[in-house]
């Protein structure tokens, strides 16, 4: 698969090679689940029939395994909703792809319900619950891994002076996180409703997203869920 993503040649050839190796990614996926295979979705964003590919992917990792945190799952999850506006095409497969996924839960694992509103709709969305101790401990570790990475840009610039957000956006995101963890200290519940505020004006403005939402409830129903409600 990375011989087909870096060694291939620009325009029609390049399309028809990833069309090509999009038929086989499935079963290549399915075989070995354990594998993260990076470059799937890129891959399969060529070429026919791509929602169905990869509902296939999820519902074997979802509902076969009851595997809702894997990484390509969450990934098609966050493109398909996609706050950061980053993949068009996934936002417009969401219905098509998260649909099946839905029906299958629906039909195959309504005991999942749950957790698969959680995986899929509540934290693409950014308004996952969690405790207050979970959220500040969430924080904590994402900005310990956030100042190891700064370290890290530090000893490879070796700059004479400290580094600042014109040389690295990981500055801008620490100094982000640090108010958003003294907020969460603060004042939890009024942050949790900031969470939830965005979320409703993120599906409020947004046919794409609002269309995703609502291909997974209707599927999912007679299930119910109070968060998806």
């Amino acid at each position: 698969m990375s011989l087909y993503f870096y060694h291939v040649s620009y325009g029609d050839v390049a399309r028809g090679l990833y069309a090509d190796i999009g038929r086989i990614i499935p079963e290549m996926v399915m075989t070995f689940p354990a594998h993260s295979f990076p470059f799937a979705l890129s891959l399969l964003s060529h070429g026919a029939d791509t929602a169905e590919r990869i509902s296939r992917i999820m519902i074997f990792h979802v509902v076969d395994r009851g595997d809702v945190a894997h990484n390509l799952c969450q990934a098609v999850a966050e493109g398909a909703i996609d706050l950061r506006r980053d993949r068009k095409w996934l936002r417009e497969l969401g219905p098509a792809i998260m649909g099946p996924v839905a029906r299958a839960v629906r039909d195959e694992r309504p005991e999942i319900c749950d957790a698969f509103v959680s995986a899929f709709v509540l934290t693409p969305l950014h308004c996952n619950p969690q405790s207050h101790e979970e959220q500040i401990e969430r924080l904590e570790t994402d900005l310990s891994i956030l100042r190891a990475r700064l370290k890290n840009f530090e000893r490879w610039l070796k700059a004479p002076t400290p580094v600042t957000a014109q040389d690295t956006s990981l500055v801008l995101d620490i100094s982000e996180k640090k108010e958003e963890l003294e907020r969460v200290k603060n004042d939890f519940e009024a942050w949790t409703e900031e969470r939830w505020d965005f979320a409703v004006r993120q599906v409020a403005t947004r046919p794409d997203n609002r269309a995703t939402l609502e291909a997974i409830q209707t599927e999912l129903s007679p299930l119910l869920n109070a968060d998806l409600e």
